[in-house]
């Protein structure tokens, strides 16, 4: 067995080769010939490119090889410098994944900038900045950390300072930070925020009270102070809180019956309000869907009037709902929109079977 040790004098260009046998004790010090292989890209255009010569004459889409690069032709003026291009819009686009400030870029392009991909969603702010640092032009397509730099659109989804956040509109994504303004709306938050984007219908908690949007507008006042506001499972009246016809609210221990839609009204004032009488429960009554019964210190409504005359409230499925309570009753019967506060969480329904 032989061991040979190659020792490179750059500084006069010779190799020596030096055999070391641990066979035989006999030393060999004659001058031989070794072949040793470089290193590097091979020379010369890959087959079917042709080199780039200066003055010679190329259509658009050709491509060409210069000093171990591919370009491609993709304008006039490539006759007058060599490539690669001073800046977009120049005569060639080097073939790279890599991100290139003198290429020109175009819709749904997609480079490497930083270790982190991004696509072209505007060709003319694209080439007028850097991918990262030029909102509206391009788009970062693996990174959720939200930033100034990027380009956003409605439904896109970002994380930031460690909460998640959905664009609800379509424009100024990159300069409103979100949890600072409506353009981004926290995922998964209940608590009730003033600068929280809000739609009819939508539940959120405010001082530990869950309420629903009544209304489309007004929703960025306060919870609790506002007609766009009300509490579900309360029957207590509000003055700032809208009113349907036979809605029932209680006031000053007595319950009373709207007449017709009515808002800031007291309900002892007469006019839309009249005084009602809400029974106890009867086993023995014959009720009909819609009618209400006090049960246990609770309130029940009908739903289904077979079923409630013959099960007491609070014990059988689709017949009476509690209707003076937030929270889930398994009892209850619940449609599509609606929404329940339990154990500390609120659930909507999303799938009635």
């Amino acid at each position: 067995l032989s061991l040979i040790v190659f020792l490179s004098l750059s500084s006069i260009g010779i190799t020596f080769g030096y055999w070391a046998s641990q066979v035989s004790s006999s030393i060999d010090n004659s001058l031989a010939a070794i072949t040793i292989g470089e290193w590097g890209l091979a020379s010369g255009a890959p087959a079917g490119i042709p080199e780039y010569v200066l003055g010679d004459t190329y259509d658009t889409g050709d491509y060409v090889w210069y000093e171990g690069t591919i370009y491609k032709i993709i304008g006039g003026g490539y006759q007058s410098a060599p490539p690669p291009s001073t800046a977009p819009y120049g005569p060639f686009n080097e073939i790279t994944h890599e991100y290139r400030s003198t290429n020109t870029y175009y819709d749904n392009d997609v480079v490497l900038y930083n270790d982190i991909i991004y696509k072209v969603i505007n060709s003319g702010t694209a080439n007028s900045g850097t991918p990262g640092l030029t909102a509206g032009g391009w788009f970062n397509m693996h990174s959720v950390e939200w930033s100034s730099g990027q380009s956003y659109t409605t439904g896109d989804f970002t994380l930031h300072n460690g909460l998640i956040y959905v664009a609800t509109v379509s424009y100024n994504l990159s300069t409103n930070e979100p949890g600072t303004s409506m353009h981004w709306r926290q995922v998964g938050y209940i608590n009730w925020i003033s600068t929280g984007t809000y739609a009819l219908d939508d539940y959120v908690l405010h001082n530990g009270v869950l309420y629903r949007a009544v209304l489309s507008y007004g929703l960025n006042s306060e919870p609790g102070t506002t007609a766009s506001w009300k509490e579900p499972g309360s029957l207590v009246w509000k003055s700032y809180y809208i009113y349907n016809k036979d809605d029932i609210v209680s006031y000053n221990g007595n319950y009373y019956k709207a007449k017709y839609y009515t808002t800031g009204n007291i309900p002892t004032s007469g006019g839309p309000w009249t005084l009602t009488t809400i029974s106890a429960y009867n086993s023995g009554t014959n009720y009909k869907v819609g009618d209400i019964v006090s049960y246990s210190g609770n309130l029940y409504k009908i739903i289904n009037r077979t079923n409630a005359n013959a099960h007491a409230p609070s014990t059988f499925q689709n017949a009476w709902n509690q209707i003076d309570t937030k929270e889930y009753r398994w009892f209850n019967l619940y449609y599509s929109g609606d929404a329940v506060y339990h154990n500390g969480q609120i659930y909507k329904v999303s799938n009635l079977t």
